[in-house]
Parts: C-alpha cells; sequence; structure tokens
C-alpha cells in the first residue's frame, strides 16, 4: 500500500475518534462548544475520505 494512503487512513480514523469522543461528551452534557466540534470532526473527516478518494482512483 502506498504510504500516503495509509496517512490518509489514519487521518480519517482520527477525526472519527475525536468526532464520536466529543458526541460523547456533549450526551454527558459537555454543551454546544463538544457537539459543534463533532460536527467538525465528521465534516474534516468526510472531506479527507473524498480527497484522498479523488487522489488515489484517478
Amino acid at each position: 500500500m502506498n504510504l500516503f494512503f495509509l496517512l490518509f487512513v489514519l487521518l480519517a480514523a482520527l477525526l472519527v475518534f475525536n468526532a464520536v469522543k466529543s458526541f460523547r461528551s456533549v450526551s454527558q452534557g459537555g454543551g454546544s462548544k463538544a457537539k459543534s466540534t463533532g460536527i467538525v470532526s465528521v465534516v474534516a473527516a468526510i472531506a479527507v475520505v473524498a480527497v484522498g478518494h479523488f487522489l488515489f482512483n484517478f
């Protein structure tokens, strides 16, 4: 596998982990900042996957 591909997969996994952690914090009363951090992490993970898909399939 390509090293850059593994880097994109790792980055997406870290962003998803951060989103899950933030949403779990919201469910425990973490507030709106944790919720917005989770949403930003999800959007960033989707963007990383889309860029990685574009780079490695075309």
